[in-house]
């Protein structure tokens, strides 16, 4: 039974706070939507639910991300109520819903969001990374943490066709990015001897240090702040692993591998 909700003194959230497309896993559509509220937190009740919608017409589908303190992709996220001339018209509305009462009030609301571009995708993947090509021997990648704008990710230019395996080789990204989250990770909060956790960057500054800017990105994937840095390495590393699982889970890659390799 699908449930109504209220619309009344709703928050708008923004387009820039949403990144929703539909990627293909075994040749079935699924949802792939990240989600940011930060800057609504302290508007809305911590057990909130937020639900994703996919639309088209009449037909649509509704997914469960989990609450405002535990954002949570379902594992089930196929697109099966479309057909594949819907997908290239779809779009997505994001609701924050309180469900206290006996009818939800919808407490914040996306409506008519599209669906990026395969190319946008993977240009969000990397604006954290930059990519080099280097001749690196018998080694297929290795990561530069010392430069001061970004982490690179260096790729042998000896690999044929290295720019394709970057774009959409799911293998490659399955294999090798859940590696590349824990290493930047583990640099900022273990073996840099600097200490980004205290910063507080200008609010205003749209450019802080990209060590900062990966600290942030481990929270909104596993919703907690950051340990400080010399307090206790066990307490880093969990964190650490928390936010490789929370990308993993947020990218699907257990089940892309699955649909690559014909597994149940």
């Amino acid at each position: 039974m699908i449930r109504k909700f209220n619309y009344t003194d709703r928050i708008k959230i923004k387009r820039t706070d949403l990144r929703v497309s539909v990627t293909y896993i075994g040749g079935i559509p699924h949802l792939d939507a990240d989600i940011t509220i930060d800057t609504y937190k302290d508007d809305l009740p911590h057990d909130a639910a937020i639900y994703v919608e996919a639309y088209h017409r009449t037909k649509y589908n509704r997914f469960s991300y989990g609450t405002v303190s535990n954002i949570l992709p379902p594992d089930n996220r196929a697109l099966d109520a479309f057909t594949p001339a819907d997908l290239q018209d779809i779009r997505f509305r994001v609701k924050i819903v309180d469900e206290s009462a006996m009818h939800g009030k919808i407490l914040a609301l996306a409506e008519g969001v599209s669906a990026i571009s395969e190319e946008e995708r993977t240009a969000n993947r990397m604006s954290l990374i930059g990519v080099n090509e280097e001749d690196l021997g018998n080694r297929i990648w290795e990561l530069d943490l010392e430069a001061s704008d970004m982490p690179w990710l260096k790729v042998n230019s000896k690999i044929p066709n290295v720019q394709t395996l970057l774009r959409s080789d799911d293998m490659f990204f399955c294999a090798v990015y859940p590696e590349i989250v824990r290493q930047i990770l583990s640099y900022i909060l273990i073996y840099c001897e600097e200490d980004y956790t205290l910063q507080d960057p200008d609010p205003n500054d749209e450019t802080p240090d990209w060590q900062y800017r990966w600290l942030l990105y481990g929270k909104t994937l596993c919703n907690e702040k950051w340990p400080r840095k010399d307090l206790n390495e066990e307490l880093s590393i969990e964190w650490i692993e928390k936010s490789v699982d929370g990308f993993c889970r947020n990218q699907r890659i257990m089940q892309r591998i699955s649909g690559l390799l014909e597994l149940d």
